[in-house]
């Protein structure tokens, strides 16, 4: 298994979910097609809104 992880911090929340909206509208289908094999997003607690993604793929290979 090979994770992928992308971690974003918004000072603007409608940017925040503006990103969000555009991850489930496409890109995370995207990246399912292209090979991942799960893709999760959290919210991780803080002052600022943060997002992180995260995307599984099956091996190295897979990813490249």
């Amino acid at each position: 298994m090979f994770r992928y992880t992308i971690q974003v911090v918004f000072d603007d929340d409608t940017v925040a979910q503006e990103w969000l909206e555009w991850l489930r509208e496409g890109h995370a289908a995207d990246l399912i097609a292209g090979g991942a094999e799960r893709v999760e997003v959290l919210q991780i607690d803080g002052a600022e809104t943060t997002l992180e993604a995260r995307y599984d793929f099956s091996s190295r290979e897979a990813f490249e």
